[in-house]
């Protein structure tokens, strides 16, 4: 339910975060803790949390969406 916005489509930034991981053979489990998980890289909010406090703005969006690429280019296949 996290990646769902109240509408019930997905949050705008959530797709391209898990697209980035599963090109990377990231487990949906994984994938769950990162989009949950508090970080800095978020001001200490996490990846989804950061895309709320944001309203999934183009620059919220953006950032949670390099940091994805980032993250998971260093995870191992």
């Amino acid at each position: 339910s996290l990646q769902f916005g109240r509408n019930g489509a997905v949050r705008p930034g959530v797709q391209d975060a898990v697209g980035a991981f599963r090109r990377r053979g990231v487990d949906g489990w994984s994938i769950g803790a990162w989009l949950t998980t508090p970080s800095e890289v978020f001001d200490g909010h996490s990846a989804v949390d950061y895309l709320v406090v944001h309203r999934s703005s183009p620059t919220a969006v953006s950032r949670v969406a390099s940091a994805a690429v980032a993250d998971a280019s260093q995870w191992a296949v």
